[in-house]
């Protein structure tokens, strides 16, 4: 419970407006404080966001070592030269990196899907935050190349 700023009357837990005086019980925050609570709580969600390692990584994962050498075999197999083999078998070291990049890239946006995204309505709800003016704050305070700045894009 806490008390109305104007006249002082008790007010409920959720009330808006003091049912006394009709006064808005709640002060929306200047830029600063919304950049400030937008930097931490973003900077939260990024670290949870790099570290979203999923099926679809795990199951990626094993091509590193298993395309190079199937490159490898297949080559001796037809007898290619070392020139050959050596290129086949970078090829293969590049095609099971993109492999694990697409695999991370779908379980950041799985992720951020899932949960994240109900984490952050939540945030601007409980701080009675536009989004337009969350999204300000959010280029602002965030590296460009941050991971949650891409996905916060698009709410």
């Amino acid at each position: 419970m806490g008390a109305c700023g104007s006249c002082g009357a008790r007010s409920r837990a959720g009330d808006e407006t003091c049912a006394f005086c009709g006064n808005d019980l709640f002060e929306a925050l200047n830029t600063a404080e919304v950049e400030e609570l937008s930097r931490v709580f973003l900077t939260t969600l990024n670290e949870s966001l790099k570290n979203a390692n999923g099926p679809r990584v795990w199951a990626a994962v094993p091509c590193l070592a298993i395309f190079p050498v199937l490159a490898y075999l297949i080559c001796r197999y037809y007898q290619t030269g070392w020139i050959a083999t050596g290129t086949a078998i970078v090829f293969a070291v590049v095609l099971a990196l993109l492999v694990l990049g697409l695999a991370v890239q779908e379980e950041q946006e799985l992720f951020f899907e899932r949960s994240l995204k109900k984490k952050i309505l939540d945030f601007l709800e409980e701080h009675r935050i536009e989004k337009t003016r969350f999204l300000l704050a959010a280029s602002k305070v965030m590296p460009a190349k941050s991971e949650i700045l891409k996905h916060v894009a698009k709410l």
